[in-house]
């Protein structure tokens, strides 16, 4: 029996030890993330963005996310329409503008942000590129500049989890849709996986997504949103979303010696919707 004992007080004394050292490291993350809410989600910071630099900004990221997206988001909203008015608001620098406007060359395409700057890098782009299908206007999601039931597809792409309320965005793209318009977006779900990955690992250790740009806080989770979208008035089949998860390639960043090579690609998965996913509504 005194073997026994003798072998079980360690075991005992360690547990009890741990307890404490848990307590310290969930108590600093806490710490970490609550302090951390008064200094991200800084949406000034896209006034100086490099939108189209896909060598030396993270926004290379967004750029391969298109490769998931953008389809996504024209199979979902074109629906036998020949010449679709598609607003994209949240717009930024244009990368979700302009390649849906050149995939839809029949489309009429306007892009709406809040940042004059962010508008002057996107018009000076689709020029260069000569596309003419598209224009960019000022204004907010919340009083988007455009006449009621106008737009046949909606794009809210990397926006919903930077807004206050959420609510009376989805209300405001409600209105502006045509009835049978689409409202397509993606966004970013508040799990712990995100917490880890998106936010903690991407952002705050390895900067691949711009420094304070989102607020872990604000992410919304998928049952959330279809909530939100069914009480404006929206249709939606969550079964219909799917999630955009991150091909990571360790081996391929230390070759290159590009931490933004750390994720070369983007799938489109149909289960996995833990981090960034995508969706669409219908206005009935």
């Amino acid at each position: 029996m005194s073997v026994v004992l003798v072998a079980r007080i360690p075991r005992a004394a360690t547990r009890i030890f741990l307890i404490p050292i848990l307590i310290a490291i969930v108590a600093s993350l806490y710490w970490f993330i609550s302090s951390r809410r008064l200094m991200n989600n800084d949406l000034s910071i896209y006034n100086e963005a490099r939108w189209w630099d896909f060598e030396n900004s993270s926004f290379v990221i967004l750029h391969r996310m298109n490769n998931v997206r953008i389809p996504y988001f024209v199979d979902k909203g074109i629906l036998n329409v020949s010449r679709p008015v598609i607003v994209d608001v949240g717009c930024g620098g244009g990368l979700v503008t302009e390649s849906v406007a050149k995939l839809v060359p029949r489309g009429s395409v306007v892009g709406i942000d809040i940042s004059e700057p962010s508008l002057g890098i996107a018009r000076a782009h689709a020029k260069s590129q000569g596309v003419k299908n598209l224009i960019y206007k000022i204004g907010s999601i919340y009083e988007i500049p455009i006449e009621s039931s106008s737009a046949d597809l909606v794009i809210v792409s990397d926006v919903l989890e930077h807004l206050e309320n959420v609510d009376d965005a989805i209300l405001e793209v409600y209105r502006i849709l045509k009835p049978g318009g689409i409202f397509v977006f993606d966004t970013i779900a508040r799990s712990w996986w995100s917490f880890l990955s998106t936010y903690f690992v991407a952002q705050e250790v390895l900067g691949l997504v711009e420094p304070r740009a989102h607020d872990w806080f604000m992410f919304i989770n998928p049952e959330e949103l279809e909530k939100e979208l069914v009480h404006a008035g929206f249709k939606t089949d969550r079964n219909e979303w799917r999630g955009i998860v991150g091909d990571l390639d360790f081996f391929g960043a230390l070759r290159s010696k590009n931490l933004y090579n750390l994720i070369p690609s983007f799938s489109n998965s149909k289960d996995d919707l833990s981090t960034s996913y995508m969706g669409y509504a219908i206005k009935p």
